[in-house]
């Protein structure tokens, strides 16, 4: 994950991007990014085919520069809850047989922002996940797991 600054270039007439700083997405191939509405908390979900498999992050983001953390929590669609090595998602998949694993499809957050909704392609299933952006926490909430296949 890189964070990156919009500035005027010296002409004034254009814009570049300049690297702000870069850190893990403690996951395989980041696919969806969202950011709680205080701006503190980065959700990244990796949707997962090679060694470390589907995850979503948790990074916390600095005040006033917009610069990544390292992430504080690192969740796993199939566990029962935070886990801190990168360990393999495993778990049932969707019934038509089309995955092989699990697959962070994208995280987002319900209205009141005390809820990650993560789409597990791998699974057909929208997971939730109990959020406490102040804690850096996340908890999975099984008893609302809602399969979609």
């Amino acid at each position: 994950m890189s964070a990156l600054a919009i500035e005027e270039a010296v002409d004034g007439q254009s814009l570049h991007l300049r690297l702000l700083n870069a850190t893990s997405s403690h996951g395989d191939n980041p696919c969806f990014c969202t950011i709680d509405r205080t701006g503190g908390c980065l959700l990244v979900a990796n949707y997962g085919i090679g060694d470390l498999g589907a995850t979503i992050a948790m990074l916390p983001l600095r005040q006033g520069g917009g610069k990544v953390n390292t992430a504080k929590a690192v969740v796993y669609p199939h566990d029962d809850g935070v886990v801190p090595d990168n360990v393999r998602a495993e778990g049932p998949l969707d019934s038509a047989g089309r995955q092989e694993a699990a697959h962070c499809h994208s995280v987002t957050f319900d209205e009141a922002q005390d809820t990650a909704l993560v789409c597990d392609l791998g699974s057909d299933q929208l997971r939730p996940y109990a959020f406490n952006g102040s804690k850096f926490a996340l908890s999975p909430v099984r008893s609302e797991i809602v399969d979609l296949a």
